[in-house]
């Protein structure tokens, strides 16, 4: 958590399988969207402020064109972070036993640290729901799995919520 002049910032951590949604998930909810500097150069951050003390920082992985979980472990690994969030594609159920990696590696490297794994393009037929991937990929309840469409303001809303509900917690 970063602090300044009496406005707390929480860095939240995006990641997910290529071409789930992260990028529109932070665009639709951030004020501002960009490529960070420095350190986090490639990366891309979004700001979103909550209230008169509170932002919310979104921290996005360069973009991998194919999934590299070796480099994604790592990153896990060194995260100091409050939060998580995995995305998931639900139209793509070849790309679940990588996101249950995903969320594996979390809950090793950091098993006290609040985790949502969103239910992305809950727009497109076929889509599993969100309890199906719960129960079909085994994720146990104390990770929130939330329906979403990344392009939908409220639906992105309420992600961020139960989030920083859990971590508020």
């Amino acid at each position: 958590m970063v602090v300044a002049a009496g406005v707390d910032t929480l860095e939240i951590l995006i990641i997910g399988l290529s071409a789930t949604g992260k990028s529109s998930f932070v665009e639709t909810i951030c004020e501002s969207y960009g490529k960070g500097r420095g350190d986090l150069s490639g990366w891309r951050l979004g700001e979103l402020t909550v209230d008169d003390t509170l932002n919310v920082r979104f921290l996005e992985p360069p973009p991998m064109t194919v999934f590299d979980f070796m480099w994604m472990r790592n990153l896990i690994d060194r995260a100091d972070v409050p939060g998580f969030v995995v995305l998931c594609d639900s139209t793509r159920a070849k790309g679940f036993g990588q996101t249950v990696g995903l969320l594996e590696t979390i809950r090793v490297f950091h098993p006290n640290t609040p985790c949502v794994l969103v239910a992305n393009k809950q727009d497109i037929p076929g889509a599993w729901r969100a309890e199906d991937l719960r129960i079909g990929l085994g994720i146990p309840d104390d990770i929130p799995v939330v329906p979403c469409v990344a392009h939908d303001r409220e639906s992105v809303k309420e992600v961020v919520l139960q989030l920083l509900y859990k971590i508020m917690d």
